[in-house]
């Protein structure tokens, strides 16, 4: 008599624990039914060789090789092919588990805790279901492909020196704005518009920010950029970063200072790369004057001249020089530039023009709501 399975069962996916060879199966069929090897070999139409290796699992399940078990055997090809495809999957879950303790290791270096924290992904105590966890965030096969994917990307960034740059942070932070950036609506670049736009970006920085980052957005969502405000981690020390995807300039910021004046400053020179410099160019700025190369340079020249104009800027110096009374001085040159005075301390504080334990109510802190 032909033993059927229901037609419900033949669909239905059963994923075994272990990795078991579908010719376990084919071998407790043909012990049932007093049918040797040889037998079952002369049955199927095949050699002895080929039957021994699909029952030793050294040889898959194909079609042709299920229509003949169903023939010999009654049970539809779709049940063999099904126990090969579950073999297969399990050999693979088998190897994939190796692969990601090999990997546990590594953990450490990611910001795992903190990604819990700002919502991204979800805790365990597990240490191979982090590494699953992670590389699902960051979209990559595992660590190794990370650090060749993040190492040939084109980044222009501005650091602070005080912290060494992981690299897995970086690629940590950069997943992050690719995910805000899904729910932006880019337009195709368009650098003229940017240019256009510089005198409105300016004015933001007198508004609550807020409505000036929730408008700055908008902006750059018509000239094609994408401005993103990603929280950094603990002892991470980039603030901005410029970098190209497909033909959209992303510029992606930190409140690394935790100061308007420094955010804003590097909104500018974040925006100066991308307005100055070419796709394929590698900038870094170790947060060192001496260090600053011809990009930066440039970069910063850019934020100043946006910001405070060179003439206004040596004025502001000359009054500095010669009056303690400065505040004032600062308040009207602001107004008259349609920016936020404590803009221009920041830079004259830089330029160790007025010391940094001055005029600090005219400054203004930020933090992460």
């Amino acid at each position: 008599m032909a033993e059927q399975l229901p037609a419900k069962a033949i669909h239905e996916s059963y994923i075994s624990p272990i990795p078991i060879p579908p010719g376990a199966t084919i071998k407790e069929m043909a012990d049932i039914r007093g049918m040797s090897q040889t037998e079952l070999a002369r049955r199927m139409g095949r050699p002895g060789q080929a039957v021994s290796e699909i029952i030793n699992g050294k040889k898959a399940i194909i079609e042709d090789t299920a229509f003949q078990l169903e023939r010999v055997f009654g049970q539809p090809a779709e049940f063999w092919l099904n126990l090969e495809r579950n073999f297969q999957l399990s050999k693979a879950r088998f190897e994939e588990r190796a692969r990601l303790a090999r990997q546990v290791r590594q953990v450490k270096q990611y910001p795992f805790e903190e990604l819990v924290q700002f919502g991204y992904i979800k805790e365990t105590e597990a240490l191979e279901e982090k590494v699953s966890i992670l590389l699902n965030f960051l979209r990559v096969a595992d660590f190794v492909a990370l650090n060749g994917y993040i190492k040939s990307r084109i980044l222009a960034f501005r650091r602070s020196p005080q912290f060494d740059l992981s690299i897995a942070k970086l690629a940590t932070w950069l997943r992050m704005g690719e995910i805000e950036a899904e729910n932006l609506n880019l337009q195709p670049f368009n650098k003229q518009n940017l240019r256009e736009h510089i005198p409105e970006i300016r004015h933001l920085t007198t508004i609550h920010i807020r409505e000036a980052t929730e408008r700055l957005r908008s902006i750059g969502e018509e000239c094609g950029v994408a401005f993103l405000f990603i929280r950094e981690f603990n002892k991470f020390p980039v603030c901005g970063i410029t970098r190209w995807v497909g033909n959209n300039p992303y510029i992606q910021l930190s409140l690394r200072y935790k100061r308007h004046d420094s955010l804003w400053f590097s909104i500018f020179h974040e925006i100066g790369h991308v307005l100055l410099h070419g796709k394929k160019d590698l900038f870094i700025d170790n947060g060192k004057k001496e260090d600053t190369n011809k990009y930066e340079k440039e970069a910063n020249q850019f934020a100043r001249e946006s910001l405070g104009p060179s003439m206004f800027h040596s004025e502001l110096v000359e009054i500095c020089e010669h009056s303690l009374a400065v505040a004032q001085p600062i308040i009207q040159t602001a107004e008259e530039l349609d920016i936020h005075p404590g803009i221009i301390v920041g830079m004259l504080q830089y330029d160790g023009v007025i010391p940094y334990n001055r005029l600090h109510k005219l400054k203004l802190k930020l933090i992460w709501s």
